[in-house]
């Protein structure tokens, strides 16, 4: 069964993990912050998608439309 040796193959691989990550937690407290930080970026994409669709079913220009000042708040 070509199934049971995936199966075996999937927990042999998160046993390792688990046992590896002992040693390397600290690697992960970067790649938890690149997955918020591309989440933060996906949700922003969105919302100025949003917007400019929503300038385009009004009839004006999303291109003449001034944008906002990023703050560092």
């Amino acid at each position: 069964m070509a199934g049971v040796g995936a199966v075996e193959g999937m927990i042999v691989a998160s046993v390792i993990l688990r046992h590896a990550h002992r040693g390397w937690w600290i690697l992960m407290i970067p790649l938890a912050l690149v997955g918020v930080g591309a989440i933060v970026e996906l949700v922003k994409m969105a919302v100025a998608s949003r917007e400019r669709k929503t300038l385009v079913e009004q009839g004006i220009d999303p291109d003449t439309v001034a944008k906002k000042a990023p703050t560092l708040r």
